[in-house]
């Protein structure tokens, strides 16, 4: 069966999610102050599969062999506009 899944990370922290192993990443947007919503399109029948997700800042150093999920704006009302950038390592094997 086919589904969108959405989890929630931290701005702050390194996540290791478990997700069906046939998923496409489909969007970010900003949750709060310091979290992000990620939306993946998922085949929950696929076996599992383990990915890691990390956010960075405009101008952070970026590892070469992720991969661009999206970017996201925090500017709510009387706050400093921030930009932030959701990266995700390779899938690896549950």
């Amino acid at each position: 069966m086919r589904a969108v899944w959405k989890f929630t990370i931290a701005i702050d922290r390194d996540y290791k999610l478990e997700l069906p192993g046939d998923h496409r990443l489909l969007r970010v947007r900003q949750h709060g102050e310091d979290e992000i919503d990620v939306w993946a399109e998922v085949d929950t029948a696929s076996p599992p599969v383990f990915r890691e997700f990390r956010v960075y800042g405009t101008g952070h150093e970026l590892p070469a062999d992720w991969s661009y999920v999206g970017t996201s704006f925090d500017d709510a009302p009387g706050r400093l506009t921030l930009v932030w950038h959701v990266y995700a390592g390779e899938a690896k094997s549950a």
